[in-house]
């Protein structure tokens, strides 16, 4: 089923185990370029799909919840206090292949794909360099879509009649099979004159056929290659990641400490009513017994206590959640940054 089909890509994390990945990953700690906004994006996406379809339930709408508000101040703390966006791994390529060549200025670009990585590298294309013209390729039809200045689009069946009139080529379609073959390459690389061919594939699955690296004349970059150069030229300082860090686990404590306070009032509340009750049948009971003119008055008061304690503990006590209210001020000092863990369910 489509279960087993996703298991083997991908980590499963329950209960309390799962809020840490969580908040990580909306920060951008787990992403190939440290604190950028795109897995965060994907993460509100995927939070408003489950809401349309009726799978959010309240506990996991809570953590979101969390998860956003901690993920911007763990970019704050990553930016050193600025609340400016770190650069994704589409601005690093397009950095990154400005490095490669010969003229970035008057290099002519292209782009396939005009999904979300194809747009970034789009705003970060003609940020660098306004009066670009870029050729953008895809499958589908691109009449009434809002083209943007000095961009020219063509079906993604023209790529090989152009391939050999570009410098560079971006590649983001969602494509399942590979878009650039070895054959089209053979046959641009026929028609350009021996002028090298950059290629960066941010594709997944790749856009670019892997024999392409071994091609002369050709560089092709990927996904890897890009985050590599942002690891090197953005990546924050030590202490910026430990602060980020630090902010991720107090939002794991705040968050636990409010479900926690949460899940056990309805328990003392059911413990009072109980409690309550008991009282109520006692006190009748006594004064039954003050009633009657066979019992003492020393009888009378000693009577109620035990039938009392008998009612409200019938069996050993039930523990409840640990420090309720107070996990965040109570947190073990051996490893500040362990994930805390209690007797709450799973996340759903």
């Amino acid at each position: 089923g489509p279960v087993l089909d996703i298991q083997p890509h991908g980590v499963a994390h329950h209960g309390d185990q799962a809020l840490r990945p969580m908040f990580r990953a909306a920060a951008g700690l787990d992403s190939p370029v440290l604190g950028e906004t795109e897995v965060f994006g994907q993460l509100r996406a995927a939070a408003a799909s489950a809401r349309t379809a009726g799978a959010l339930g309240a506990e996991l709408g809570a953590a979101l919840r969390k998860a956003t508000s901690i993920a911007r101040r763990a970019r704050v703390a990553l930016g050193d206090g600025s609340a400016t966006p770190r650069p994704s791994v589409a601005p690093s390529a397009v950095a990154m292949a400005s490095e490669l060549l010969a003229d970035p200025a008057t290099a002519r670009i292209g782009v396939l794909g005009r999904g979300d990585v194809a747009s970034t590298v789009f705003d970060a294309l003609i940020s660098a360099e306004p009066s670009r013209e870029i050729a953008q390729f895809n499958r589908t039809s691109v009449k009434g879509a809002k083209v943007r200045a000095r961009v020219t689009s063509y079906d993604l069946a023209d790529l090989p009649d152009h391939l050999a009139e570009l410098d560079a080529v971006f590649c983001c379609t969602s494509a399942e099979d590979v878009i650039i073959d070895e054959a089209m390459l053979l046959d641009a690389l026929a028609r350009r004159d021996a002028r090298p061919l950059l290629l960066v594939d941010l594709a997944m699955p790749r856009d670019v056929a892997a024999g392409a690296r071994e091609l002369a004349d050709v560089t092709l970059l990927d996904v890897r290659d890009a985050s590599r150069f942002a690891g090197e030229r953005f990546a924050p300082p030590a202490a910026s990641i430990a602060a980020a860090e630090e902010a991720i686990t107090d939002g794991v404590d705040e968050y636990l400490a409010s479900t926690t306070g949460r899940r056990v009032a309805p328990l003392v509340t059911a413990l009072r009513s109980k409690v309550e009750d008991v009282r109520i049948a006692e006190l009748a009971r006594a004064h039954s017994l003050v009633a009657s003119p066979t019992d003492s008055p020393r009888a009378c008061l000693e009577a109620p206590p035990q039938p009392l304690i008998a009612h409200v503990r019938p069996a050993p006590p039930v523990p409840l959640p640990a420090r309720a209210g107070s996990r965040a001020a109570a947190r073990p000092p051996a490893n500040r940054r362990a994930l805390l863990t209690s007797h709450h369910p799973s996340l759903t």
